[in-house]
C-alpha cells in the first residue's frame, strides 16, 4: 500500500523543477538558487515534520517580493522581473507548513505561469515539450488530490495508482488534436501583440557598413546560427552568401559608399535559385542571399548597389524571406564610372612596390584569377590569432607575419587589382554551411563569415575572386561526427518548429485557405467533369448491363415457353443434393431414392412426349407436370 499524500508531494515537486527549467539562464542565478535551496528544505522539513516559518511572516515576504518586482519593472524590461518574482513566491510555498489543497493548486498555477512566461523570452519547441508534461503532471496530481481532500492520509495499492497515472496523463494527449486545430484555424496577426511585455532578443554582432583588418575574426568564433536556406543542395562546391559591398578603402578599414547611378542594362540570368532564409536576429539591415541574388522577396526590403539587400531596420525578430539567385560565374551589373572602384589611400613605398611588380607578371583577368592562388603558393597561412593590428596591418600580413583571415588576404588582393587598373570591391557575407539532408536546408553559422573580392572584367562583368587559402577546408562544412549528426537531428526539430509553428502567421492562414478553396474548386470541376462524362456514357452502359444479363439469364428467357417445366425440375433436383449438369439431359440425372425415382421418371416421360416432338404442351400436360413438380418438391 502507498500514501497518496507521498506521491502527490513527488509530483508537485516534479511540476514546479520542470516549470524553473525553461528559465534558468534567463532569470538571476540567486533567484534560481534560492528556489532549489527552499524546496530542499521545504522537503527536508516536512519528511522531519519539522514547523517551517509561520504563514504570515510567508505572506508578508510574498508580499515584500511583489513590491519590490514592481519597483523594478519599466517598459524596456517588465518580463524578467516578473518571472524572478514567481520564482520567489514559488520559493516560499515550499517552506510553507503543512500544505492544502489550495497551497498545491497555487503551486500548480504558478508553474504554469513561469513555463507561459518563459515563452516571453523565447518561444522554442522546448517551450511545446515542457508545456505537455506539465499538463500531464497536474492532470494526475489533481486526480489524486481530490482522494487526498478526503482523508490526507488515504492509501492506495501501488498498481491502482499507476493505473490512475496512465488513464490520467491521457487526458493532455487527446487535447492534442483539438489544439492543432485551433492553432491552425483561429485568426492571427503578423504584429507581435505582446512584444511590449518582451526584452528584444538577444541579437548577435553581425556585419555592418564596414569591416576593419581583424574584426571578422570575432565572428568567426562564434558558433551560433545565423539563418537557414531551404534549398537543393550545391553539389562540388561551397555556396557563398551575400550581404554587403564595400568598394571604399581607407587602408584600414573597408566601408560602403554611398549608391551610385547604376546602367539600365542588367542582363537577366537564364535561371535562378530559389531559397527560402529563415534569418536570426543579429542587429543589423542586411538579408543575406546566394551570391548572387538578383531578386529578395521580403516586404519593407530595397536593393542597393552591387545587388545587396537591406531593410529599413536591424533585424531584431527571426525573419522569413525568398531570395532568387543566378549561379554566372561573371555578375553583369554595370555603372558609368568604375573611378569609384580604382580608389587608394596612399600606400606605403614598400606596399606600393609589391602591387606594382605584378604589372610584369598578368594583368586583366589573368591576374584577378592569379590573386586567387598566389598566397598559397607563396606560404600564407589561415589563421584567427596572432592577427596584425598595427597601424600598417597590410604591411605587416604581407612582409612578416603571413599569417591573417579572410579580410586580410581579400584587403590585399583588391589593392594589388586597383594599383593594376582592375576595378575591385570587397564583399561581406558568409561562406559554406552545413547541408542538412532531412531538412533540406544549409544551416549557416556566424563563425562561417567571410569576405571576398570581386573584380571588373571589361565587357564580362563582375568576377568573384577568393584569394583566401583555406576556404575550401575551413568554410566546407565537411564534419561528419556523431555529435554532430546529433546537432543536426535536433536543428532539424528546430527548423520544423520554427517553419511550421514560430512562423504561421495570417499570411500563411490566408495562403492554406486559397489552396483549400483551389483544391476544392478543382475537386468541384472534376465532380462535374465525371458526371457529364457519366450522362453521356449511359447508354452504353445500359447497353453493356442489357447484354451481361440477358447472357447471365439466358436460361430464364429461354425458360419461358415450355421448357420452363425441365428448369425448375434441374432446379429441384439440385436443391435436393443431387449432381445435376445444366447440358445433360433429365434422363441422367441418378437419383437412388425410388419413389422420387418414380415421379422423376413420369415427369421425363411426358416432358419428351411432347417437347421433343416440337409441339406445345396441351393443358393436361401442363396440369400433370405440374402436380409432378409439387409432389417432387414434398418428398424430404
Amino acid at each position: 500500500m502507498t500514501e497518496i499524500r507521498n506521491v502527490v508531494n513527488i509530483l508537485t515537486y516534479l511540476i514546479a523543477v520542470i516549470g524553473v527549467l525553461p528559465l534558468i539562464g534567463e532569470t538571476g542565478v540567486l533567484y534560481a538558487a534560492a528556489f532549489f535551496i527552499a524546496m530542499i528544505y521545504g522537503a527536508w522539513a516536512e519528511s522531519r515534520k519539522k514547523v517551517s516559518m509561520p504563514r504570515l511572516w510567508l505572506n508578508i515576504l510574498s508580499v515584500v517580493i511583489i513590491l519590490f518586482t514592481v519597483s523594478r519593472m519599466n517598459m524596456d524590461n517588465m518580463v524578467i522581473p516578473a518571472l524572478e518574482a514567481l520564482l520567489a513566491i514559488q520559493a516560499v510555498k515550499f517552506i510553507e507548513p503543512n500544505k492544502k489543497f489550495r497551497d498545491y493548486m497555487q503551486i500548480y498555477m504558478i508553474a504554469m505561469f513561469m513555463a507561459a512566461g518563459s515563452a516571453l523570452i523565447s518561444l522554442s519547441i522546448w517551450f511545446l515539450a515542457f508545456v505537455l508534461v506539465l499538463f500531464m503532471l497536474i492532470s494526475v496530481s489533481m486526480v489524486l488530490l481530490t482522494y487526498m481532500t478526503e482523508d490526507e492520509r488515504t492509501v492506495m495499492p501501488l498498481k491502482h495508482i499507476k493505473r490512475i497515472i496512465y488513464k490520467t496523463a491521457a487526458i493532455p494527449l487527446i487535447s492534442i488534436p483539438v489544439a492543432v486545430m485551433l492553432f491552425t484555424v483561429l485568426p492571427r496577426t503578423n504584429y507581435p501583440v505582446f512584444q511590449f511585455l518582451n526584452r528584444e532578443d538577444g541579437t548577435m554582432t553581425g556585419f555592418s557598413d564596414s569591416v576593419a583588418l581583424g574584426n571578422v575574426s570575432e565572428i568567426q568564433q562564434d558558433s551560433r546560427l545565423i539563418f537557414r536556406a531551404e534549398m537543393p543542395e550545391i553539389m562540388g562546391s561551397s555556396p557563398y552568401w551575400r550581404g554587403i559591398v564595400m568598394d571604399s578603402f581607407d587602408g584600414r578599414a573597408w566601408s560602403a559608399s554611398e549608391s551610385q547611378e547604376r546602367k539600365k542594362r542588367i542582363r537577366p540570368p537564364e535561371k535562378l535559385t530559389e531559397q527560402t532564409i529563415y534569418l536570426e536576429p543579429y542587429g543589423d539591415k542586411y538579408l543575406f542571399g546566394l551570391d548572387v541574388p538578383f531578386h529578395v522577396d521580403m516586404r519593407g526590403s530595397d536593393r542597393e548597389q552591387g545587388f545587396v539587400y537591406a531593410l529599413n531596420r536591424p533585424v531584431q525578430k527571426r525573419i522569413q524571406y525568398t531570395a532568387f539567385s543566378a549561379s554566372d560565374k561573371y555578375l553583369t551589373e554595370e555603372y558609368q564610372s568604375y573611378e569609384k572602384f580604382l580608389e587608394l589611400p596612399v600606400l606605403s613605398a614598400e606596399l606600393a612596390d609589391f602591387a606594382d611588380s605584378f604589372k610584369d607578371t598578368a594583368s586583366g583577368e589573368e591576374l584577378a584569377e592569379l590573386m586567387q592562388v598566389y598566397f598559397i603558393r607563396n606560404g600564407f597561412k589561415y589563421s584567427l590569432d596572432r592577427l596584425p593590428v598595427s597601424d600598417t596591418p597590410l604591411e605587416d600580413f604581407l612582409f612578416s607575419s603571413k599569417l591573417g583571415n579572410c579580410e586580410y588576404y581579400a584587403s590585399a588582393a583588391a589593392v594589388i587589382l586597383r594599383r593594376n587598373g582592375i576595378p575591385a570591391r570587397l564583399v561581406g557575407g558568409y561562406a559554406g554551411g552545413y547541408y542538412n539532408g532531412a531538412g533540406g536546408y544549409y544551416a549557416v553559422p556566424q563563425r562561417n563569415a567571410h569576405v571576398w573580392v570581386e573584380a571588373y572584367i571589361d565587357d564580362k562583368g563582375w568576377r568573384r575572386i577568393d584569394p583566401t587559402p583555406a576556404t575550401a577546408s575551413v568554410f566546407s562544412g565537411g564534419e561528419r561526427t556523431l555529435a554532430f549528426r546529433m546537432r543536426l537531428l535536433a536543428d532539424t526539430v528546430n527548423f520544423y518548429w520554427n517553419a511550421l509553428v514560430i512562423n504561421y502567421d495570417f499570411s500563411k492562414q490566408v495562403k492554406a485557405v486559397r489552396s483549400v478553396r483551389s483544391a476544392a474548386e478543382k475537386l468541384k470541376n472534376d465532380y462535374k467533369t465525371v458526371v457529364s462524362q457519366a450522362v453521356k456514357a449511359i447508354p452504353y452502359i445500359l447497353s453493356v448491363v442489357i447484354l451481361l444479363l440477358a447472357w447471365r439469364f439466358r436460361g430464364a428467357f429461354r425458360a419461358k415457353g415450355d421448357e420452363r417445366y425441365a428448369v425448375s425440375f434441374r432446379r429441384l433436383m439440385k436443391a435436393k443434393g443431387y449432381d445435376v449438369n445444366p447440358s445433360a439431359g433429365l434422363t441422367e440425372i441418378d437419383i437412388p431414392d425410388p419413389e422420387l425415382r418414380k415421379l422423376a421418371d413420369e415427369f421425363t416421360s411426358v416432358f419428351h412426349g411432347a417437347y421433343y416432338r416440337s409441339r406445345t404442351f396441351n393443358a393436361d400436360e401442363k396440369k400433370r407436370l405440374t402436380e409432378l413438380l409439387k409432389q417432387i418438391k414434398g418428398i424430404s
